[in-house]
């Protein structure tokens, strides 16, 4: 359920770099899965205590943004690079798409999203939000 957080940091600095933006380090915040690939779900009760006990350590973590202070990031697991590799790898290969994505009536686009996407997988075609399938 998300607790793993194996090579994140690598990650994230390179996406930072990529960016031109600071990296200001990364924090684990358990949330309910947004996706089942292999777990049972969840019932409603379940992922409100899991959100409710996560709230604590999200507030600190904005006030820390706010503040434009680093995160003390977790330490790393043992064996979280093997077990994430393996999962990530089918998981990105065989799961995750962008095909369902979409863009409300209501986007101005200011191209915020374009700007932040870590993959660069958005961009504005013909004054439209368009997504590729780089997710």
């Amino acid at each position: 359920m998300g607790q793993n957080s194996a090579d994140a940091q690598k990650y994230l600095k390179e996406i930072a770099l990529n960016k031109k933006m600071e990296y200001m380090g990364y924090s684990k915040v358990i949330m309910p899965c947004n996706y089942v690939v292999s777990e049972k779900a969840i019932s409603k009760d379940e992922a409100i205590k899991i959100i409710n006990d996560a709230l604590p350590i999200i507030t600190n973590l904005a006030v820390l943004i706010k503040n434009n202070q680093k995160f003390d990031e977790p330490k790393k697991e043992h064996f979280g690079k093997m077990y994430s590799s393996f999962i990530n790898y089918g998981f990105n290969k065989y799961f995750k798409s962008s095909k369902n994505f979409k863009v409300s009536d209501s986007c101005i686009k200011c191209k915020k999203c374009i700007e932040v996407c870590p993959l660069n997988n958005i961009s504005l075609v013909n004054n439209k939000i368009t997504f590729s399938t780089n997710c």
